[in-house]
């Protein structure tokens, strides 16, 4: 259902009740300010007969002046006047038969009289007492005809409000529907910023709201075809290698040459496979950032986990790796990416180490924050190359081992999305020592 149908379907009825309630309402207060203003017409006719005293024919009936057919709006024959002396004998009466009897007690009063219902004054002096009177019924006829004419301008004025809030609602929607054609109208990858004329502040909100949208999904294509592209060129020098050696390997005869070529080849489908493990794990650690799950990790027991796992292979190249410091301690992030941060360190660190080095992991607090430090003692990183390690698929020159150019890069992306910092100085022992303050 369209924002149009739903405020009318929400503003008409809302209308009409508000008006049915108005109507109720002003006929109710009319209905009160009648009644008074006919009350205090009899209290005056009946004053007005006292002061002035009666001078009119002998002691009788004096015929009334009667409206045969009672016509709404008439008030021939529907007031009723009489007049009682002092010896309280009816002296006059507006009516054949003398009408109703006199009242006990004066003031106002509504009685039944021959099936009518009669609103009555009665007001007595030293010589007379005077009886006014008039039908209710009169009295409704007369109001019914007034608020007709008192509502007939609201039963034409609701259609028109209605139009109106036709028009109104299409014209504030109107912003809406423009937008709409803006986004509708656009290529698949036009990614340029919606236009911003007068807006009222919610649709000008929104559209600041999708541009900024469209800027971030912007830098996100543009970095994710860089990253498709660099991928694409890493890996064909793997795979030309690998072909290479494969041609290689079945050219040669002799059992040492062959075990050589074998033995490279081996090597190249190691580094061919670290790399697209890494492509996966940047492929995974921005499915990460974009979930945002945040949970409490227990800091200590990863990087404990990250010494078992590399423990047989820090062996195997003759590197001492172990905690220096592992004070218990949590941080608030994604248990995945915090385990490929760990990791990638360490096994960054295993790497550029040399047989007989070390790599020292400690885990401690700084200041009230928990901070992660990988320390190795290994060649380095020279200070005029350390702002460039973190880039993708950089590798520093004359590097010797099997990197691939993403280990730090993936450690800056877990960092980025862990809100942490990260920073590169050079170890007590000339190395390289790693530190990320969460």
């Amino acid at each position: 259902m369209t924002i149009r149908k739903r405020l009318l379907l929400w503003l008409i009825p809302a209308v009409l009740l508000t008006a049915i309630l108005a109507s109720w309402s002003t006929y109710r207060l009319v209905w009160t300010s009648f009644q008074h203003i006919r009350d205090h017409e009899l209290m005056q006719i009946a004053y007005s007969v006292v002061r002035h005293g009666y001078d009119g024919d002998p002691p009788g009936i004096i015929p009334s002046i009667r409206d045969d057919d009672d016509s709404p709006g008439e008030d021939l024959g529907l007031f009723m006047s009489q007049i009682w002396n002092r010896d309280g004998k009816l002296a006059y009466s507006s009516m054949d038969g003398g009408g109703p009897p006199m009242l006990k007690g004066d003031g106002l009063s509504t009685i039944t009289w021959e099936g009518k219902d009669w609103r009555i004054f009665r007001l007595t002096s030293q010589d007379m007492t005077v009886q006014v009177a008039h039908s209710i019924a009169s009295r409704e006829q007369m109001l019914s005809r007034l608020a007709m004419k008192m509502l007939m301008p609201m039963a034409i004025l609701l259609p028109l409000l209605g139009v109106l809030i036709w028009m109104v609602v299409g014209r504030v929607l109107k912003p809406l529907e423009d937008i709409r054609l803006q986004v509708e109208s656009r290529r698949s990858d036009d990614l340029t910023p919606l236009e911003r004329g007068p807006l009222p502040d919610e649709i000008n909100a929104l559209v600041q709201a999708l541009n900024r949208l469209l800027e971030r999904l912007g830098t996100v294509i543009v970095a994710r075809r860089r990253f498709i592209d660099d991928a694409a060129h890493e890996l064909r020098s793997p795979l030309t290698a690998l072909k290479f050696q494969v041609q290689t390997a079945r050219r040669v005869h002799d059992p040492e040459e062959q075990k050589v070529a074998l033995a490279r080849l081996e090597a190249g489908i190691d580094r061919a496979s670290h790399l697209s493990e890494q492509l996966l794990t940047l492929a995974r650690l921005d499915a990460d950032a974009a979930s945002g799950a945040l949970v409490e990790i227990d800091l200590d027991e990863v990087a404990r986990q990250a010494v078992t796992e590399f423990s047989d292979l820090a062996r195997s190249r003759g590197i001492d790796l172990g905690l220096t410091e592992c004070q218990p301690l949590k941080v608030m992030g994604m248990a995945d990416s915090l385990r490929i941060l760990i990791n990638n360190l360490t096994d960054n660190a295993l790497r550029y180490t040399p047989a007989g080095g070390r790599v020292d992991i400690s885990v401690r607090q700084e200041n009230g924050h928990p901070v992660l430090e990988v320390l190795d003692t290994g060649p380095g990183i020279s200070k005029e190359v350390r702002p460039r390690v973190f880039d993708r698929f950089y590798r520093v020159p004359g590097t010797v081992g099997a990197g691939s150019g993403l280990g730090l890069a993936i450690v800056k992306s877990v960092a980025k999305a862990l809100n942490a910092t990260i920073s590169l100085d050079e170890g007590s022992e000339g190395g390289l020592l790693v530190r990320v303050a969460f």
